[in-house]
């Protein structure tokens, strides 16, 4: 985390925040995932329902700080991938609650 940390210090953040393609991956990474993630666990049948919210949690969760660390050592665009970290973790905190809510409405 001190790693992603430092590497975030050197984004800029208004830059940041007008990048539509960040948006983008957020989008498949928190929405298009997670709402695949419900319609297969409803074909699934006889799964506990504590499980299928555990599993809809694990997939609505967004992109994992590690992503920066391997970008820096393959020599990619690591400041592209703690842009990518920042705003999908900062977005998850309003996806991942209505997503919960949809899909208690949908498996019910």
């Amino acid at each position: 985390m001190f790693t992603v940390d430092a590497y975030l210090a050197q984004c800029n953040f208004r830059e940041m925040a007008v990048k539509k393609k960040l948006y983008a991956v957020s989008a498949v990474r928190l929405m298009l995932i997670p709402l695949s993630a419900i319609i297969l666990l409803m074909a699934v049948p006889g799964i506990n329902s504590n499980i299928r919210y555990a599993m809809l949690i694990c997939a609505a969760c967004p992109v994992g700080s590690n992503l920066a660390v391997y970008a820096q050592l393959h020599d990619k665009d690591y400041t592209y991938a703690v842009e990518t970290v920042a705003v999908s973790t900062l977005l998850c905190i309003i996806t991942i609650p209505l997503l919960v809510q949809l899909a208690g409405s949908v498996w019910a």
